[in-house]
């Protein structure tokens, strides 16, 4: 089974569980690979969505640091959620 149906079996597990956390991260991971699929005009394979994957994590890094350093605890937390639902993924 292909890394995005697997997103999308997630997604819906987690919609389900009315979980909304893990539910607006596993929207903003494939709304990223439909993007990128769109952009590329072709199927993403595997490891094409892990590096889209790695640098969404990446994001979610220095988002959390810019907004400690800010004193947002409260975004950082945000970005800390988001972040260890995509490390799942990788």
């Amino acid at each position: 089974m292909a890394l995005t149906d697997k997103l999308s079996q997630a997604l819906k597990a987690a919609m389900k569980a009315k979980d909304g956390e893990t539910v607006g991260a596993l929207r903003l991971i494939l709304a990223v690979l439909q993007n990128l699929r769109i952009a590329k005009r072709a199927a993403l394979s595997d490891e094409e969505i892990v590096a889209t994957l790695q640098k969404e994590a990446k994001k979610r890094v220095e988002a959390k640091a810019i907004y400690e350093k800010a004193g947002r605890q409260d975004l950082a937390a945000i970005e800390e959620r988001e972040l260890k639902i995509i490390r799942q993924w990788l």
